[in-house]
């Protein structure tokens, strides 16, 4: 079994693609990068939905990488998020809607 790196996210995001809704993970880009020079799969938990999905290593460049830059606030370095649709790696349960967060793009 391959290593993995293990990302902790809050809850999935809503976007808008063409007329229908998709929901994503939203992973910094360095920890994608990372993974990728590792040779790593991304396990990511998504804490609203006590659930998780695994990317695989091979599948890494499947995300969408967003041009907007974001600034952190704990290590000072700029990054990038990379969305990963939660769907195609696993059925997120709709009927909890505190679980989103409304990023219609």
């Amino acid at each position: 079994m391959r290593k993995s790196i293990k990302i902790k996210i809050e809850r999935l995001f809503i976007k808008k693609v063409g007329d229908k809704v998709k929901f994503y993970a939203s992973i910094r880009d360095y920890l994608v990068e990372k993974a990728k020079k590792e040779k790593k799969d991304l396990v990511i938990f998504c804490e609203k939905l006590n659930d998780s999905i695994l990317v695989p290593y091979e599948k890494l460049g499947e995300g969408i990488k967003n041009e907007q830059k974001f600034y952190s606030k704990i290590d000072n370095r700029t990054y990038s998020l990379v969305d990963y649709e939660w769907k195609r790696y696993k059925n997120p349960n709709l009927d909890k809607p505190e679980i989103f967060s409304q990023l219609i793009l």
